[in-house]
């Protein structure tokens, strides 16, 4: 689906969003998502706005289901990979913002995200990665 079919079936959604009226927003997603269940860009502007509205944990399960349903990954894996940080929850946020990279999302913008999972992981990431360059290279 373009972004202009998307800005239009969701206009309504959006401008509750930008006009602040976050509850109606997320009134108005959470029934886009239930009346269409696997409908991956309603999933994913209902995922975003629980994560606006810091319901992070509420926010993670939306985010899955739009990526299983063929949510673009540069735009689900960054706010997935912030909702798991907020939880934290660091491998599962590292693996996110790992794919947000594979998927093409700049690693200047994921920078904050990815420095707070080093800080947490400390030498168990490095070790980590050192055994991935290992496997790769091979004996």
């Amino acid at each position: 689906m373009s972004s202009a079919q998307t800005a239009h079936r969701f206009a309504e959604g959006l401008a509750l969003y930008r006009e602040g009226e976050k509850e109606a927003a997320l009134a108005f997603f959470a029934r886009a998502a239930r009346d269409c269940p696997d409908d991956p860009e309603a999933l994913y502007f209902l995922g975003l706005v629980l994560f606006k509205l810091g319901r992070h944990s509420e926010a993670i399960g939306p985010l899955r289901r739009a990526l299983a349903f063929g949510g673009a990954a540069t735009d689900v894996m960054p706010p997935l990979a912030r909702s798991f940080l907020r939880r934290r929850k660091w491998v599962a946020a590292y693996a996110c913002l790992r794919d947000a990279l594979e998927a093409g999302v700049s690693e200047r913008e994921l920078a904050d995200e990815l420095r707070q999972v080093e800080g947490a992981l400390g030498v168990a990431l490095t070790g980590w990665k050192a055994k991935l360059v290992e496997s790769k290279v091979g004996p």
